[in-house]
């Protein structure tokens, strides 16, 4: 999909996000991912500007057709001091899937995609290895 922006390139962002979250997801969707974003700084404060204002015009509903079927999103942040910089968590099966909705953003943002799991996960791998 073509937000109507130059596509730029950019290298990954990292920043360190401790996240918990009790709640059990649906059984069918069970890969989680972390996805940390900064606004690329090869962008263009034009570039900032354009991609902003089309977020800002978009609905729940642009959301759910830019993530298509595959994909659930649990959670998205953004700073709250206007950066540009966010997060969210992504459920899916299909890192595919993922890999197309993050692209689409790509010209403007640089991002970071980490696979986590939740303690119960970790406990019950740690568990079993222990034997």
């Amino acid at each position: 999909m073509d937000l109507g922006f130059p596509q730029l390139c950019g290298s990954g962002y990292v920043t360190n996000v401790v996240l918990f979250d009790p709640n059990p997801l649906s059984e069918s969707m069970n890969m989680k991912f972390l996805v940390q974003w900064k606004i690329n700084h090869l962008a263009t404060s034009s570039d900032r500007d354009q991609v902003m204002a089309m977020f800002g015009q978009m609905t729940p509903e642009d959301d759910a057709k830019q993530l298509g079927p595959d994909i659930k999103q649990i959670t998205r942040w953004h700073d709250a001091s206007g950066s540009g910089q966010g997060g969210g968590l992504f459920e899916t099966d299909s890192g595919a899937a993922l890999n197309a909705f993050f692209r689409q953003w790509a010209g403007v943002f640089e991002s970071t995609i980490t696979p986590v799991i939740y303690d119960d996960e970790l406990r019950a791998n740690i568990r079993a290895s222990q034997g």
